[in-house]
């Protein structure tokens, strides 16, 4: 047997590992952006989306955003209505979420898998004939929330969108559906 034949041998199996401890973290980022939905290929591109993605922790909606889903949402409602169908949307979504003050809400988010808890803030704010919504989403941990609070966002903003075609934009009454608050102002509607 030659000298260097172990030593070629546990150079052989040292090449796979690197190569999966190096392809690891890359599949968990991977992962963990398609579980988030992430849109990287809409405007701007994935590029800018994944500076954001892996360089914030926050998510907040404004009038001139440069990603189209995190643009303020305009609705052809009176704001005490869309308040009510708003909680009602967070309640259907199982979220915790309290009164802050008039038109202002407080939401917390649990994360699936690792239970972290995302704070998301809402703003109901007057607009003509409308109103708009400001929503901030922010998480409590991590430097990089990997497209989350954009997630929370947009389940947010879809099931609003579900909640009024069912309803009926015209008819939405405030707090339909809505749990009663427990003694420190939190509602939630399942466990």
């Amino acid at each position: 047997m030659v000298a260097g034949a172990p030593l070629a041998a546990i150079i052989g199996t040292v090449k796979p590992i690197f190569y999966i401890l190096l392809a690891l973290p890359l599949l968990l980022v991977a992962s963990t952006l398609l579980g988030n939905r992430a849109p990287l290929f809409a405007p701007p591109g994935p590029w800018a989306r994944l500076k954001v993605y892996l360089g914030s922790n926050w998510a907040c909606t404004a009038p001139d955003h440069p990603f189209p889903e995190l643009r303020e949402p305009r609705y052809p409602l009176p704001p005490e209505r869309l308040q009510g169908a708003l909680e009602a949307s967070l309640a259907a979504l199982g979220w915790r979420f309290r009164r802050l003050g008039p038109r202002h809400l407080h939401a917390e988010v649990e994360t699936p898998l690792l239970h972290f808890v995302d704070d998301l803030e809402v703003r109901i704010l007057s607009d003509g004939e409308g109103a708009r919504l400001q929503l901030c989403s922010r998480s409590r941990l991590g430097r990089a929330d990997f497209a989350a609070n954009q997630r929370h966002i947009r389940e947010l903003l879809e099931t609003l969108a579900r909640y009024l075609a069912e309803v009926g934009s015209g008819s939405a009454d405030r707090g339909a559906g809505v749990p009663p608050a427990g003694p420190s102002g939190w509602r939630r509607s399942r466990p």
